[in-house]
């Protein structure tokens, strides 16, 4: 008896609402199918639609937790928690944008090299449509402004490019 009256709590009406509206289900087909579509595809960095469908279930999720019954304390230890991920979060994912610029200078000096690298190697192209893309795109990319990380502050590098992210 005591394990229906909890079933039947879970099955609340915000919750019922978002089952029958069939937004969980949408939710879990996309987390899904986004699964099945990168597996292949591993990076420490991965953004993709299926992001927003997380988002929506965590908020199901914490607006289920809040809307329980708790005491104060609870109520405000569930509320610091809360804020202590979210600023974690949002520093990790400013945190994409420096780490998007440093490897984007790097990329950018690999491509004044190239010609240069790909002839002592042996691997320079002998037909010459392919040099001269390979010429193009060095020049494209060169032409491209890009920020050198020696004038991003330094506590970014420390903050941002940590392995404890």
């Amino acid at each position: 008896m005591q394990m229906r009256k909890t079933l039947t709590n879970l099955w609340r009406k915000p919750l019922r609402l978002a089952l029958v509206n069939g937004d969980f289900i949408v939710c879990g087909a996309v987390l899904l199918v986004s699964a099945a579509a990168s597996f292949a595809y591993a990076k420490d960095e991965i953004m993709s639609a299926a992001g927003v469908f997380y988002a929506l279930a965590a908020f199901w999720a914490v607006r289920e937790l809040l809307t329980r019954d708790m005491r104060r304390a609870a109520a405000a230890l569930v509320g610091v928690l809360l804020l202590v991920a979210g600023s974690g979060w949002a520093v990790r994912t400013i945190g994409v944008t420096h780490v998007l610029r440093t490897q984007a200078f790097t990329v950018h000096n690999d491509w004044a090299e190239i010609p240069e690298a790909m002839e002592k190697r042996g691997t320079w192209p002998s037909d010459d449509p392919t040099r001269r893309l390979v010429i193009t795109l060095r020049d494209e990319s060169l032409r491209k402004p890009v920020v050198n990380p020696w004038f991003i502050p330094r506590w970014a590098d420390r903050v941002f490019d940590g392995d404890y992210f």
